[in-house]
């Protein structure tokens, strides 16, 4: 369970449980990680295939760091155990959508090897346009990889 997790030191564990179910793609594959510290979950990632676009070979994901664990590492951590979780999972790569504002996220995926891919207008009416960011996990086939950047 969810709230069983705890650690004595900072850790970065799985937690499969916690995974959005989506009504819709009942077969979605992902994963979920947090970062923990005694019972306090600080941080989390989820990763997992894009629905919305079968013949894709990258896993999407969303991160999130409290404000007070940031710029140490955290978002690095998880970034990596979700990077690790996709390539075993047959990922060729992973893509992020970040609001173009978001200083501190660009230039994390950035030092990451991100490449910013493409930039979406008006996708999402809240979201207004973002920045559309992507890493090749390892070489992917042209034919199958929609995402190829150089």
């Amino acid at each position: 369970m969810l709230e069983r997790v705890w650690s004595e030191e900072p850790v970065v564990v799985e937690l499969p449980e916690a995974i959005p179910s989506f009504e819709a793609y009942p077969d979605r594959r992902g994963s979920m990680f947090a970062a923990v510290s005694g019972f306090c979950k600080f941080g989390a990632i989820y990763v997992g295939e894009i629905v919305d676009d079968p013949g894709c070979t990258f896993a999407s994901f969303e991160l999130a760091v409290h404000e007070e664990w940031r710029n140490q590492g955290w978002g690095t951590r998880l970034v990596s155990r979700a990077e690790a979780w996709a390539a075993s999972s047959g990922f060729s790569g992973m893509m992020i959508s970040v609001q173009p504002d978001n200083a501190a996220a660009l230039a994390l995926y950035r030092r990451l090897a991100y490449r910013l891919t493409w930039y979406e207008r008006n996708r999402n009416q809240s979201a207004g346009s973002m920045h559309v960011l992507v890493k090749t996990l390892y070489p992917a086939s042209p034919t199958k990889s929609r995402y190829r950047h150089a």
